[in-house]
């Protein structure tokens, strides 16, 4: 998340430095760098984690789809219950 909000901080000075007047082009041209340093590590730690945040994902709609499937099969069918009442 650091490397998301630091690559949006410079995104944002790069654009205000090619809007200044006068142009800064070393200023532009250094940014322009650190947006693609930036990118790259946020690309290598996305990387990373995607795997990780996929399996967790995969057990948690697993168990949460356990504890609905359970919670059908304890719950009465109200319909057969009405049908021996009458």
């Amino acid at each position: 998340m650091v490397a998301g909000a630091e690559l949006k901080a410079v995104h944002g000075q790069l654009k205000s430095a090619e809007e200044a007047t006068p142009v800064n082009d070393k200023k532009v041209q250094a940014l322009k760098e650190r947006v693609v340093d930036v990118a790259t590590v946020l690309q290598k730690k996305l990387e990373t984690i995607t795997p990780i945040v996929s399996f967790l994902l995969e057990q948690s709609v697993g168990v949460i789809k356990g504890h609905h499937a359970d919670k059908s099969a304890d719950k009465p069918n109200d319909n057969n219950e009405s049908k021996k009442d009458k």
